[in-house]
């Protein structure tokens, strides 16, 4: 049922937890970041293309990072379309697109 990739083991383990795959979910795509200015550039480029997007500062792990919350099925080839389009945004600003994930009631 669940592709035999990360994605689809992410996908397999919310089935697992209770996720609704019947609804549209608020999906967050996690985007690290190399530092200050790439996070900013990485927020500007994410709200010029209309993303919900929220950034962030790990003092613990010395990580900059953002979340995007896109809400969509919980379906893997969206999912993965979703993560290359965020890449070719990101990328230009030494950012990448580092995983996704659903909270489940």
């Amino acid at each position: 049922m669940f592709p035999k990739d990360e994605d689809g083991q992410v996908l397999k383990m919310l089935w697992k937890n209770g996720a609704d795959f019947t609804q549209p979910q608020e999906v967050d795509f996690y985007i690290a970041c190399d530092n200050e200015a790439s996070l900013q550039a990485t927020l500007t480029i994410l709200n010029q293309h209309e993303f919900q997007v929220e950034g962030f500062y790990d003092e613990d792990e010395d990580d900059w990072y953002c979340t995007v919350q896109v809400t969509m099925m919980l379906e893997h080839a969206p999912i993965v379309a979703m993560q290359q389009r965020l890449n070719e945004l990101v990328q230009p600003f030494d950012a990448y697109s580092d995983g996704w994930g659903v909270m489940v009631d």
